[in-house]
């Protein structure tokens, strides 16, 4: 699910590049310390893997945005623990 703030963001920076001539990356981060906290036994690998799908959903809404512009984008999803 993509917000509306992050909508127009995503907008706007495909427009840009496709004025300027250039690709996007399109990153998404699970952050996973929050998920840290719980124990292994508790923490259902759905919750992951519902993550996953998700950023997926996000890098696609992007990417489809992109080939609309004439703009080339790279996905890239990641986890990660922040600092």
């Amino acid at each position: 699910m993509v917000l509306m703030r992050q909508k127009k963001a995503m907008e706007k920076a495909i427009f840009l590049a496709s004025h300027l001539d250039i690709n996007v990356v399109a990153m998404f981060v699970v952050d996973m310390s929050h998920l840290s906290r719980f124990p292994v036994e508790i923490m259902p690998s759905s919750i992951y893997e519902f993550l996953q799908k998700e950023a997926l959903s996000c890098l696609n809404e992007v990417e489809k945005m992109g080939k609309r512009m004439g703009v080339k984008v790279t996905k890239k999803d990641s986890r990660g623990y922040s600092v």
